[in-house]
């Protein structure tokens, strides 16, 4: 793994199948669209050291039922990730309220298969907001893993 270090501009791989990318207009960056094998959104240079999968909430509720083989294929693939997130474009209640009141997933069982993507997979999962959250939150999580990456994480606590 080759690092480019990009003072105050993170160069930010969008996957090519990523259906509704974030743009980051807000941001000092620039955006690559390629290919990843694991995830939606990565670093150049660190493709093998963060991985972030975007989800909207009925795309998360059939990773996790209907596609749950191939959904926890991509979490063993994680692993592999220091860095490695699930953000979600819903925040949990809209989602769990969504789960109870609208589909045929127990709720309890909704809360297990959370539950076991931290503790089997070390996976976390961001339920945000809206789509303009996830999108921030995301781009912080890139940023904190590059200084992470470049030993300056601590210099900003």
């Amino acid at each position: 793994m080759s690092i480019v270090i990009i003072p105050n501009r993170l160069k930010i791989i969008v996957d090519t199948r990523e259906q509704l990318p974030y743009k980051f207009n807000n941001y000092s960056v620039e955006i690559i669209s390629q290919k990843l094998d694991t995830g939606d959104y990565s670093l150049f240079g660190l493709e093998d050291y963060i991985s972030i999968e975007r989800k909207m909430r009925n795309d998360f509720l059939l990773s996790i039922t209907h596609d749950r083989e191939r959904f926890f294929k991509e979490l063993e693939r994680m692993t592999s990730f220091k860095h490695r997130f699930i953000v979600v474009e819903s925040s949990l209640d809209n989602t769990y309220n969504h789960v109870k009141n609208n589909t045929r997933i127990y709720p309890n069982s909704f809360n297990g298969t959370i539950a076991r993507m931290g503790i089997s997979y070390g996976v976390p999962i961001y339920f945000t907001k809206d789509r303009r959250y996830a999108e921030d939150l995301t781009y912080r999580l890139l940023y904190l893993a590059h200084k992470d990456y470049l030993g300056q994480l601590e210099l900003l606590r």
